[in-house]
């Protein structure tokens, strides 16, 4: 009996030492996790962009673009989902995420897209 009491003892301490479930986190996690940089953005499939209102647009559905940055025609998108989503991110610039539409072109000079993620880039 008392051999099996030392026994549970010195695995209850061993238990106790080895299971610290409290995860420690350091500001340089949280800064990272914040502030990702562009060429991490970028390995993701972000590209860099600006959000426009776009008020002289002949089409009905078009009233923000978005104008890639480094594209070589100054290349605009026409958001569809955009409208009512992100409100405060109007005539910024942007790091964004998209995939093309196979539908008709609301308005002539930008094409349909949906919009997977946007980021707020600093500058």
């Amino acid at each position: 009996m008392r051999k099996f009491f030392k026994i549970g003892a010195i695995a209850f301490l061993f238990a106790s030492i080895g299971c610290n479930s409290a995860k420690q986190v350091t500001s340089k996690e949280n800064e990272n996790t914040t502030m990702e940089t562009a060429k991490e953005l970028i390995g993701k499939g972000y590209l860099e962009a600006e959000l426009v209102n776009n008020n002289t647009s002949k089409g009905i559905g078009c009233s923000t673009v978005i104008k890639l940055v480094n594209s070589k025609s100054n290349e605009l998108l026409d958001p569809i989902n955009i409208d009512e989503k992100y409100p405060e991110l109007k005539n910024s610039k942007i790091w964004v995420k998209y995939t093309s539409l196979r539908m008709k072109n609301r308005c002539e000079e930008a094409r349909p897209v949906t919009i997977v993620d946007i980021k707020k880039r600093e500058e």
